[in-house]
């Protein structure tokens, strides 16, 4: 109710705007108050921005044509000054200044800070379809905070410009899975705003604080969405190193939580949530995967988050606790798995995919017994986190409404949980393949047909994209690994499909043709419109398009050959890369 309180009007008066939530939806608004009738129907937050400050905006108009001008006489100095130059200097300086990302900042009044109604808009666009903004922030909090001019400038503006993204003008065959109206000219302002924000954060790296080691990875995100991976890399690996140097992996809460001021309780929990948030960046796009989640064992997981605001106080319960073999610590037992939020899940399957992708790394040419320990080891993560997730998850809505979560959040969780899993049993299937490991697949007990789980866990995932699909609801709030995973899995069954060919895998009627049709299109619709907007993957979208072709020439081939062709390893570091390790075109 704080969240409400701030921007409306006193008095019988009501707003004279549409509350932020209506207007997204661009619905008529009763603009009725405390909360207007649609969000009182629906339980959702109603949030009224103020009315617009008409003398701040003539002064900001009046900014910016000052600004413009002094711009236009700076251009016009350093064209004359310039004449001398060659035309092949021309040419070359030319092609620099227009062919860089930050070409637009040409124009400084576009880094400006835009309205604060358009800026509660950018907000509410961010913590819809960013999943880093409820690990790193509280959203009632942090409306609050902007509200009261109390959010750094470097921070709105990393947030301002990853919202904006999403904000841009698409095709009209791809309007029916995207929800948000489209604004271009905010989008085209998501690079100046970008720039703006790393210069400042980046100049005073010195002086590290949460608000900044925030910025920054709100600005690896961003930057990986437009294919800057080695910007990218250099935000969250400062981001990574920043929240250990300042302690954020040590704030373990070893005394009673109950004891500790709610102030300060809530502090702590987002310094270790600042942590949390670089552990996932790096886990994802990180090349140095081996051992990372040792480096955070001990460490409460995010925990959940109760009813608050800055005013009275947020009210949250501790998370869960893993050991350095990121098992669940013997002392989060004694709570039940009721406390653990989805947060909390993420994190945990986070770290299993880490290990997964080093495992990957590890076996893909040199299958030995460590792998395959480690392969067991990984299994029983992923079993153990199977009851906390109230594994198979069946009907999405439901199960999201049981978390007090979207159901778009649950499927990002899921993702995670399917990718790893698939890609262990493709790695038991590769260990078959090798006459090496045999002997090492009995004495550890391994099956020897993993394709069944794979078949199994593929159909799972696909069929709660297909929920998503059906029901109408908005596929750029999926996160860009549910993208990836999209891709992996697609892969995977038109891998299994041509096997039932050529090997006499069996299968029933329905699962074949899910694994030729319906479940690899499913996969494909999602990719090609996350693409959009997480620029990497729409390089993954042709692949898949052109895979049925190689799959004709594989049916061909021996078994072995069409495992090694057909499996994904070249893309297991893709989100590290940006890239498949060796790209042969398939």
């Amino acid at each position: 109710m704080a969240a409400q309180a701030q921007g409306v009007p006193t008095g019988p008066t009501p707003p004279i705007v549409a509350c932020l939530r209506c207007r997204e939806q661009k619905l008529k608004c009763g603009r009725e108050l405390p909360s207007c009738e649609r969000c009182r129907k629906q339980d959702a937050a109603c949030t009224y921005p103020p009315p617009p400050d008409r003398k701040r905006i003539a002064a900001e108009k009046n900014n910016r044509a000052k600004a413009s001008q002094l711009n236009s006489a700076k251009h016009n100095h350093e064209r004359d000054s310039s004449s001398t130059d060659t035309s092949a200097a021309k040419k070359r300086r030319l092609s620099h200044d227009t062919t860089g990302p930050f070409s637009c900042l040409a124009e400084p009044e576009a880094a400006d800070l835009p309205s604060t109604e358009i800026g509660l808009l950018l907000q509410e666009v961010y913590f819809k379809r960013i999943y880093h903004a409820h690990l790193m922030f509280h959203k009632t909090v942090g409306f609050q905070v902007y509200m009261l001019n109390k959010m750094p400038d470097y921070l709105q503006r990393a947030k301002f410009a990853h919202a904006a993204l999403f904000l841009q003008e698409i095709d009209p065959q791809y309007q029916r899975y995207v929800q948000a109206y489209p604004m271009q000219t905010l989008y085209e302002r998501s690079w100046s705003w970008a720039h703006a924000a790393s210069v400042q954060v980046l100049s005073h790296v010195d002086e590290p604080s949460v608000l900044k080691i925030q910025t920054l990875q709100v600005l690896q995100q961003f930057y990986w969405a437009r294919g800057e991976i080695v910007r990218a890399k250099v935000h969250g690996t400062l981001a990574y190193r920043l929240s250990q140097l300042l302690g954020y992996d040590k704030l373990y809460e070893n005394e009673d939580p109950t004891l500790m001021n709610p102030s300060l309780k809530f502090d702590r929990e987002i310094r270790r949530r600042s942590f949390w948030a670089s552990f996932a960046s790096m886990c994802l796009h990180s090349e140095e995967v081996p051992r990372i989640h040792e480096s955070a064992a001990g460490l409460p997981l995010p925990a959940k988050f109760g009813p608050g605001g800055s005013i009275q106080g947020v009210e949250l319960i501790h998370g869960q606790k893993m050991t350095r073999e990121w098992k669940l610590h013997e002392y989060s037992t004694r709570d039940g798995t009721e406390t653990s939020s989805l947060m909390a899940e993420l994190m945990k399957l986070l770290g299993i995919w880490a290990r997964t992708r080093a495992l990957v790394l590890e076996i893909r040419d040199r299958p030995n017994s460590h792998g395959v320990e480690e392969l067991q080891s990984i299994e029983e993560s992923l079993d153990e986190v199977e009851p906390s997730m109230r594994f198979p998850v069946g009907h999405i809505f439901a199960k999201a409404r049981s978390y007090d979560e979207s159901p778009e959040f649950l499927i990002c969780v899921c993702s995670v949980y399917y990718l790893a899993r698939i890609i262990v049993e493709s790695s038991k299937y590769q260990m078959m393949s090798n006459p090496a490991s045999r002997t090492l697949e009995r004495t550890s007990g391994i099956e020897i047909s993993p394709e069944a789980r794979i078949i199994e866990e593929s159909l799972k995932f696909t069929g709660l994209l297909r929920q998503l699909l059906d029901n109408g609801q908005d596929i750029t709030r999926l996160w860009h690994v549910t993208g990836y995973a999209a891709f992996i899995v697609a892969r995977v069954m038109l891998f299994c499909h041509a096997n039932h060919q050529s090997d006499g895998l069996v299968l029933s009627p329905l699962q074949a043709f899910d694994l030729d049709s319906e479940g690899v299109k499913t996969c494909q619709t999602v990719l090609e419109v996350l693409g959009i907007y997480w620029k990497p993957l729409k390089s993954l979208h042709p692949k898949l398009a052109n895979l049925n072709a190689t799959i004709e020439v594989a049916r061909s081939m021996s078994a072995d050959s069409f495992a090694m062709l057909t499996l994904p390893w070249d893309y297991i570091n893709f989100l590290s890369d940006g890239e498949p390790i060796s790209d042969a075109g398939n």
